[in-house]
């Protein structure tokens, strides 16, 4: 992941000597681009993505935030097209094997745009995109305001999900600790509440695809991860038939037992290897996976400060956060 490679092609669009600059974890460089911070090299995708690719209008886009839950949305996703395209009748108990997901990472499955299509070193897009069958499943970190026009415009579905700050911070500082190696997560702690984080400000972030889900609620589907961990049946319901593969209730226990982190986590698919050109452990995408884990990590003005700035920034939006 090194932020200094940005290519002549990048530096011709983008000055980044005009733009603002920290640092992330104690060595990588950040940049704040049209509100967000990013490396430069996902700066690069983004332009990418934006002048070349065409959506379809049955395209579905995964969306979110770094650590909200996008990992266990893939493998619903994954497993409520495949449970409608070719029918399911196994019991969930650990007998069947013969899914995608028990072959390949959720990641391997739902590529992220950013980073496994337009990424840094990836010279054909376009075969990537064209070899995926209808309805292509992706998936995207990027805030709305970074996406293409052709997504935008065009009649495909967008379900984005969100968690609560605390909770996706603790979970943020693991996988980056894991990735990038040790850091104090008080220091963490400061660089987030400054919106000083990979795709960050949070909450700007969860605010833009907000805003438009209330504007088009039949295009944009808006989850919250603690929803989803409370009403999991009604949840899947509402996501399938959002996206036209409405489930009966057989089929949504098949779905949340194929999704399971308790089932991925055990899958020998999911144990060793990496995910990507950026070489990341396989393993490090399931933790826990509960709510309310920040408990073990803030302290009480830890707590009060960051939900302060949360309300502040939430008010008169219209959410609110669990836990």
């Amino acid at each position: 992941m090194d932020s200094s490679s940005t290519g002549s092609s990048m530096n011709q669009e983008i000055d980044l000597d005009k733009l603002p600059k920290a640092l992330f974890w104690g060595k990588l460089s950040l940049y704040n681009w049209k509100g967000f911070w990013c490396f430069p090299m996902v700066m690069k995708s983004v332009l990418a993505f934006q002048s070349h690719f065409e959506a379809r209008s049955d395209d579905i886009i995964l969306a979110s935030f770094p650590k909200t839950g996008t990992t266990w949305l893939k493998a619903i996703c994954v497993s409520i097209l495949e449970c409608q395209s070719k029918g399911d009748d196994h019991d969930h108990d650990g007998g069947d094997q013969t899914d995608e997901l028990s072959k390949k990472n959720p990641h391997a499955c739902v590529l992220t745009v950013e980073n496994n299509v337009y990424g840094e070193n990836i010279s054909n897009p376009d075969d990537i995109l064209s070899g995926l069958s209808s309805p292509r499943l992706l998936h995207t970190h990027l805030s709305y305001s970074y996406l293409p026009d052709s997504i935008k415009k065009s009649n495909c579905k967008i379900i984005y999900i969100t968690r609560n700050p605390k909770d996706t911070l603790v979970s943020f500082w693991h996988f980056m600790v894991k990735l990038l190696g040790p850091y104090p997560f008080e220091k963490a702690y400061d660089e987030s509440v400054k919106g000083i984080m990979h795709y960050g400000p949070h909450i700007d972030h969860v605010l833009e695809y907000w805003f438009e889900h209330l504007k088009m609620s039949e295009k944009i589907l808006f989850l919250k991860y603690e929803e989803l961990k409370k009403d999991p049946k009604g949840q899947v319901k509402k996501l399938s038939s959002f996206i036209g593969r409405p489930l009966n209730d057989v089929e949504v226990e098949q779905v949340l037992w194929k999704s399971s982190l308790d089932r991925l986590k055990d899958l020998e698919v999911n144990k060793t290897g990496v995910v990507s050109h950026y070489k990341i452990p396989k393993n490090i995408y399931f933790r826990l996976g509960v709510v309310g884990d920040w408990k073990n990590y803030f302290t009480e003005e830890m707590e009060r400060n960051l939900d302060e700035i949360t309300r502040a920034k939430l008010e008169g939006s219209g959410i609110t956060f669990d836990a």
